[in-house]
């Protein structure tokens, strides 16, 4: 309605325009007689007024900008040499998701966002940060591979029941396929606890094929292990 009064006012401007209430029954002579010049006026090819005439709907200008928008999007955060772990879980920008993730509550927005960019605490970027403080990068459950976002939730094998139950796959594969749910229930019993940076992190429950293991963490090393071992490289 609001866009029909707009239009009816922006056609006043260039020639009088009169607006007369006809009785909506079919008994009603200026009823049938608007009838039938719209019926005219439909089959006609001919077209009268100040507008331009064939233009192209409004709606099929918008469904065409916003599918160019999102492959000029798409093609620019694909060819960026930055957020190579970010990349892992969007290969595409994905609007639905990124609405689901600023719609969590405030504490797990953040948990969310810090483990998909990497930028958290784990090992990996404590010691980029502070390699005096942290001796080793290396992950404190299965100590083979750089402690990481994408180690701890796609590859660590300590916690392959854990991702059994919450991801449904025990190693998971880039592009990671992946819902915000299954995400956020493979976080909840151990993200905190391995962000945790003080000297007496609480202990950490794994699953194991049978039952559980409790892993208590050594979160920060001591200043005097990263002056023994300055070598281990971020």
């Amino acid at each position: 309605m609001l866009n029909c009064k707009h239009l009816l006012n922006a056609l006043s401007l260039f020639t009088p325009t009169y607006l007369v209430w006809v009785k909506a029954h079919a008994t009603s002579r200026g009823n049938n007689y608007v009838d039938q010049l719209a019926k005219q006026g439909a089959l006609s090819h001919t077209t009268h007024g100040p507008f331009p005439h064939n233009t192209i709907p409004l709606s099929f200008l918008r469904a065409t900008l916003r599918t160019h928008m999102f492959q000029e999007w798409g093609s620019q955060w694909a060819a960026h040499p930055s957020c190579r772990q970010t990349k892992l879980w969007f290969p595409a920008p994905s609007s639905g998701l990124s609405k689901s993730i600023i719609s969590l509550p405030r504490l797990e927005i953040g948990r969310v966002i810090r483990w998909l960019t990497g930028h958290n605490f784990l090992r990996r970027h404590s010691r980029i940060v502070d390699p005096m403080r942290h001796a080793s990068d290396k992950c404190r459950l299965c100590g083979r591979d750089s402690e990481t976002s994408e180690h701890i939730i796609a590859e660590c094998m300590a916690l392959d029941f854990n991702r059994m139950e919450t991801l449904t796959a025990a190693q998971l594969t880039p592009p990671y396929c992946w819902s915000l749910r299954q995400l956020l229930k493979f976080l909840a019993p151990i993200a905190d606890i391995l962000e945790d940076t003080s000297d007496h992190p609480p202990p950490l429950t794994i699953l194991t094929r049978t039952s559980s293991r409790t892993v208590i963490l050594d979160s920060i090393a001591s200043p005097l292990d990263a002056l023994i071992s300055p070598s281990s490289s971020p």
